[in-house]
């Protein structure tokens, strides 16, 4: 019987190289359109405002440094709690200017064509926190597929006088295998960050404890002031 190649759930395992899985898509999303074009955004949206509160639209002035943007989720979609910054127009409200924004940002990923046709892995080194190391656990695996997304086809032949319908395909696609991992202990120590308790990890970077003698709680990390799992003196 041969070695399963990813771990189960529940699963300890080994972080090899602390590099975060933020997601897998298209160039474009959600989140990127509200960093990269915010301006051109809201611009749409006081418009858009303007014309269901029957008022004139407003000058538009560049906000202040948006540090609500910083906190928009990795998966590209915007929560209806979102602070959108733009209450200084004086017209709409916070849950409805959510909703036009993120229908802005749809028809802009959907005119664009979500930024090209490679669907790739998006990721995030998390050096200088302490993240190397055993005592992860696996609590969630799941699937994603990498490759070249064509369209597809369907048309009519006036020659044979027959419908032509070719499906949209993923060419050259690659799966991956990615896990969310949790670690049990996570302290602060002064003038330290400490590593997220919880994260997700292509299974690529990760590898399986299979001697299931070994210690459940990670050794202390050699490098900075982190310390996890139990101390002995």
């Amino acid at each position: 019987m041969g070695k399963r190649k990813y771990a189960k759930i529940g699963e300890e395992i080994e972080i090899i190289e602390p590099v975060r899985f933020v997601r897998c898509g298209y160039p474009l999303s959600m989140a990127s359109i509200m960093r990269d074009r915010r301006s051109e955004v809201e611009k749409k949206l006081i418009r858009i405002l303007a014309v269901l509160e029957d008022q004139p639209e407003p000058e538009f002035k560049e906000p202040d440094a948006p540090v609500a943007v910083l906190a928009l989720p990795d998966d590209g979609f915007l929560s209806p709690s979102y602070d959108t910054s733009i209450s200084w127009i004086g017209i709409g409200d916070t849950y409805t200017s959510n909703l036009i924004q993120k229908a802005i940002c749809a028809f802009i990923l959907r005119k664009e064509q979500f930024g090209g046709q490679e669907r790739r892995i998006f990721e995030e080194r998390l050096d200088g926190y302490s993240i190397p190391g055993r005592g992860w656990h696996v609590t969630n695996k799941r699937f994603v597929r990498t490759g070249t997304y064509s369209p597809g086809y369907q048309g009519y032949s006036c020659y044979s006088g027959e419908y032509d319908y070719d499906p949209p395909e993923l060419y050259d696609s690659e799966t991956h295998c990615v896990y969310t991992v949790v670690r049990g202990n996570c302290v602060w120590l002064p003038d330290q960050h400490c590593s997220p308790s919880s994260m997700d990890i292509l299974a690529v970077h990760t590898r399986r404890i299979e001697d299931n003698k070994q210690p459940s709680h990670p050794e202390p990390y050699q490098g900075d002031n982190y310390v996890s799992g139990p101390q002995h003196s």
